[in-house]
């Protein structure tokens, strides 16, 4: 089974100004990162930071602008409509809302059934004889099949997203916020559901989401992205117990207690944040950081270790000329609440 290696990405987006004038907005900027098959990578970072564009030009459903999308030693970003085809099977995607990513106009079953006919992996009764399975392995029903989008609920809409991605048998599956539409008790249901799958079969994720909590149970390394740069990538625990970037110190900060007498500190970055129409060639997050010296206006960005494998692009940081705040050591917010199904009485089974 081979890896993935995102090396150098960059996407950048037209944008008209004016009549003739033209610039680009610049979504995702110099990302980089692999993913072993077996191993969850969290992308986590606030609205407009670039996390859903990673993972559409993995899949290769947005080209890239530059940069490579390495399976095994193939350039994904390379080869022609024709030549990709065969290898769209090897990383999947299960999108956001299932409402919207589901045709409407098919049932659960003819959806799921498609892609053993379009990969010619089978036809007719054994087509049927899979589709079955996978329903069977995704936790629905025999009956679900037959029935159309708007008659599922939405985590079983959720569901049927999964065993579609799953009918190509891939390698690798982004999952874009897979959860966020759904409530804590089918959220923790369907976690457990991917952590089995992964398991089973596998599989390596790219687990895109807002839910640190969620993140920090199903991922094995987290990376941070910031306005389309990724600004510290570490273990769970690295990044988790011991942020390094004040951008991710903040994250941390904002992380709901799971006592409600408990009083914590936040972390607030003030001022405006830079147009992705015309970001800085430093670091991004100078106009909102309080750490932010005349170096780091003058100095352009950069991933830097500071320690074995956990990186941070700040240089404050890496020389260890910003602590990291006490409180984050003292509350909860360094063990984000966790979805523990026993503790709020799930079947899980």
């Amino acid at each position: 089974m081979s890896s993935l290696r995102i090396d150098r990405l960059v996407k950048h987006y037209p944008i008209r100004t004016g009549f003739f004038g033209t610039r680009s907005l610049h979504a995702v900027d110099d990302v980089s990162f692999d993913l072993a098959p077996g191993e969850t990578l969290g992308l986590v970072g606030e609205s407009g930071s670039g996390k859903s564009t990673v993972g559409k030009c993995v899949t290769m459903l947005e080209p890239p602008t530059s940069g490579h999308v390495m399976l095994g030693d193939v350039d994904l970003t390379t080869l022609s409509y024709n030549q990709l085809r065969p290898l769209r099977k090897k990383v999947q995607i299960v999108f956001q809302d299932p409402n919207d990513s589901l045709n409407p106009r098919k049932t659960a079953g003819e959806t799921v059934l498609e892609p053993f006919v379009l990969n010619g992996v089978a036809t007719g009764a054994e087509a049927q004889r899979l589709t079955a399975e996978l329903f069977e392995q995704v936790g629905l029903k025999p009956e679900h099949m037959a029935r159309f989008p708007h008659q599922l609920s939405g985590g079983q809409q959720q569901r049927v997203g999964i065993a579609r991605a799953l009918a190509s048998n891939p390698d690798f599956i982004v999952l874009d916020e897979p959860t966020s539409a759904l409530d804590v008790s089918v959220q923790a249901k369907l976690i457990q559901l991917l952590k089995r799958l992964q398991a089973d079969r596998n599989l390596g994720y790219l687990f895109i989401s807002h839910d640190l909590s969620v993140v920090g149970y199903l991922s094995d390394r987290v990376a941070v992205m910031y306005l389309g740069q990724i600004v510290e990538i570490g273990s769970t625990r690295q990044v988790f117990e011991r942020p390094r970037h004040p951008y991710t110190m903040a994250l941390m900060s904002a992380v709901p207690s799971a006592n409600p007498l408990e009083r914590r500190e936040r972390i607030h970055l003030a001022g405006e944040i830079p147009s992705p129409i015309d970001p800085p060639n430093h670091c991004r997050l100078v106009s909102r950081c309080p750490f932010a010296t005349d170096e780091c206006r003058s100095r352009p960005i950069s991933l830097d270790v500071v320690e074995p494998g956990h990186r941070v692009a700040c240089i404050r940081s890496v020389r260890g000329e910003i602590p990291v705040p006490e409180f984050l050591f003292a509350s909860s917010v360094v063990h984000a609440p966790r979805l523990d199904a026993a503790s709020i009485g799930l079947d899980l089974e």
